[in-house]
């Protein structure tokens, strides 16, 4: 079936292009492996000529409606991620295309596959879960580690994150909602040593708070970002995490080349047992020298510097609100970022933030 072909037939684009969903909050690490190994029983992996693929509006008019057509199958529905990612490969801005009918946005893209780039192979990973997903275009040798390998590496490493099988290590959990998250581009993971709090004096109103050594780790099989862990603190006071390497433990990240899964198996599976195993050492001494660090510098100028001056005033703002005092030490902008941080609805948004937080404790390290 040819690309012309396909444009005739009775097809049933979907709107997902145009609007990127909310994050999946998981309950639990077993549902998240369960979902994780149904992906991957629904998915395949296979490589195309960029000739045989093309945008495709809703035949029936429906003008946020859009697909992938390919020529070796039929249509497809892109992801939110994968739409994005077919603009990059047609040198299109995918913000910009968003905003448009589904029809024009479709010309923009096919314009760019057929006149502003050479025949190129590309990479698909599919899914048929009763819709017939597009979730990933990425380049023919993309080294992908499936998402249940690594959640399954972290259940025999750590434990189920549950708090309930006798490992010390737990998902951090607020009412109903847990730190374990999915989405069309990636999955985290943050769980913390619920063992080995660190006293905070005078966290907030005179009284005494804990914090955590704790961990994450991510992945994205479609191309969003490497696999990798990353040790943080978790504030119990007001659920603020804060990414930052202050036990030792290395950053760890592992680009998804074809040699990641191999990589994944020799670095990360070892590393998370180490860090089972690491101690606290350090961390009193970083909180404190980090609380006793006085902004020389105008607070908003200090903020506006690392954060940009469309942030700086909300991190005054719920520093006051949430700890009844300005901003003062490397410790309150930390904890001002990641309390901002909170409010972000995509992980990987949030993880960018906290990790920002993160760079000031550093400077004290």
């Amino acid at each position: 079936m040819t690309i012309a072909q396909i444009k005739t037939s009775n097809v049933s684009p979907s709107n997902l292009w145009r609007q990127r969903p909310d994050d999946t909050q998981y309950e639990s690490l077993n549902q998240m492996i369960t979902d994780a190994q149904l992906v991957r029983q629904q998915s395949s992996a296979r490589v195309i000529s960029s000739r045989g693929m093309a945008a495709i509006p809703d035949p029936n008019g429906n003008w946020q409606s859009l697909g992938v057509a390919l020529a070796d199958e039929g249509v497809r529905n892109p992801t939110h991620w994968a739409f994005g990612q077919m603009c990059q490969l047609a040198n299109a801005n995918a913000g910009y295309l968003r905003k448009l009918p589904a029809a024009l946005a479709a010309d923009c893209i096919n314009f760019g596959l057929r006149h502003l780039r050479e025949a190129e192979d590309v990479g698909l990973l599919c899914q048929d879960n009763g819709d017939h997903m597009v979730n990933a275009v990425t380049g023919p040798n993309y080294g992908r580690v499936w998402n249940d390998d690594l959640l399954l590496a972290v259940e025999e490493k750590i434990g189920n994150l549950s708090g309930n099988d006798g490992s010390p290590w737990q998902a951090i959990k607020s009412g109903s909602n847990v730190s374990l998250y999915g989405s069309d581009r990636d999955c985290f993971l943050f769980f913390y040593d619920k063992e080995n709090p660190v006293t905070v004096p005078n966290r907030r109103n005179g009284q005494d708070g804990l914090v955590y050594r704790g961990l994450m780790v991510w992945n994205s099989m479609v191309g969003n970002m490497s696999l990798g862990m990353a040790s943080f603190l978790f504030d119990a006071t007001c659920f603020n995490r804060t990414v930052f390497g202050v036990t030792g433990a290395e950053k760890l990240t592992i680009r998804h080349t074809a040699s990641a899964p191999d990589k994944f198996v020799e670095q990360i599976v070892p590393a998370l047992e180490a860090y089972r195993e690491a101690s606290t050492e350090g961390l009193q001494q970083t909180i404190n020298n980090a609380r006793a660090a006085k902004i020389e510098d105008d607070v908003s100028d200090f903020l506006a510097k690392r954060f940009g001056k469309g942030l700086s005033k909300s991190l005054q703002t719920v520093h006051e609100l949430e700890e009844g005092r300005p901003i003062e030490t490397l410790w309150d902008a930390s904890v001002a970022a990641t309390a901002v941080a909170r409010s972000k609805s995509h992980q990987d948004n949030r993880v960018a933030l906290e990790r920002q937080a993160g760079e000031l404790l550093e400077l004290v390290a």
